[in-house]
C-alpha cells in the first residue's frame, strides 16, 4: 500500500492512530530528486492532517522510513525522514515520532543482513 490507499475515516473511533509512510512511497521510478520526496511527504502531511481533522480525538503516531539494503534508495529514505524530524514533528503538536529502528541498520546505514 501507498500513501493515498489511506482513508482518514477510517481512523474515525480511534484515539491512537498510526500513519506508517512506507518505502513503496518512495522507490517509484519518478521518485528520482529532493523535490519529488518533498512532493510525496507533503502528501503524508496532509493524509496525516485529514485524519486528525476526520477524528478531532486522534493523537497519530508516524514512524521513520526503515532502511533499506540499497544505499541509493537510503538517500532518499534518510531525506524523507529528516522532513519528519524536521518539518512535520516540531509543528504538529497532535503527532508523535516512533522510534526505535535504529537497531536493523549497519554501519553503512543499510539493512543487515540475515
Amino acid at each position: 500500500p501507498v500513501i493515498s490507499d489511506i482513508n482518514p475515516i477510517d481512523a474515525c473511533g480511534y484515539m491512537n492512530v498510526a500513519v506508517l509512510c512506507g518505502v513503496n512511497d518512495i522507490k517509484k521510478s519518478d521518485i528520482k530528486s529532493p523535490a519529488d520526496i518533498k512532493r510525496v511527504f507533503s502528501c503524508y502531511v496532509n493524509k496525516i492532517n485529514n485524519i486528525q481533522a476526520a477524528n478531532k480525538k486522534a493523537h497519530v503516531y508516524v514512524c521513520p522510513l526503515l532502511p533499506t539494503k540499497c544505499s541509493d534508495l537510503n538517500r532518499r529514505v534518510n531525506f524523507f525522514n529528516d522532513l519528519i524530524f524536521n518539518e512535520l514533528l516540531p509543528f504538529n503538536f497532535g503527532v508523535t515520532l516512533v522510534s526505535g529502528f535504529g537497531c536493523l541498520i549497519d554501519d553503512n546505514g543499510c539493512t543487515e543482513e540475515i
